[in-house]
């Protein structure tokens, strides 16, 4: 059995070799971390992973992403609440 640890490395060793846009909006970052709009938003706003604003947009760099990936932080629920 994988410790979260491990399941952490696995997934952003995983996120390397895949071919991850170096620019990813709000929707990509969802759909690479197999999340909903919703919780990929709330970790944003949390600043569990850094964003910028481009007009209206959210945009995330995917060094950013897998800084993120790598960074242990608490459980983010939609609505940008710490489930501790």
């Amino acid at each position: 059995m994988q410790t979260p640890s491990t399941d952490s490395a696995a997934a952003v060793a995983a996120a390397r070799t895949v071919l991850i846009p170096e620019i990813l909006d709000l929707e990509d970052v969802a759909y690479w971390l197999r999340c909903s709009r919703a919780h990929a938003r709330a970790l944003m706003r949390a600043r569990v992973i850094p964003k910028r604003h481009i007009g209206r947009r959210w945009l995330v760099t995917r060094a950013a992403l897998l800084r993120a990936l790598e960074t242990p932080t608490p459980h983010i629920v939609p609505g940008g609440r710490r489930d501790e």
